[in-house]
């Protein structure tokens, strides 16, 4: 893991702007986009099975 990932992993809290926050809020209310592709890599037998 480089050090960026590994600094954000080790954060238990975020603090947000209530600007960003509402922007965070909006984002994971919008509804999710159809993606053909992820919808068949995960429909993909992997490793395991």
């Amino acid at each position: 893991m480089n050090t960026a990932n590994q600094a954000l992993a080790e954060r238990l809290r975020f603090e947000l702007t209530p600007q960003k926050w509402s922007e965070f809020q909006a984002a994971l209310n919008r509804p999710v986009a159809a993606n053909p592709k992820l919808k068949q890599l995960l429909n993909e037998k992997g490793l395991l099975g």
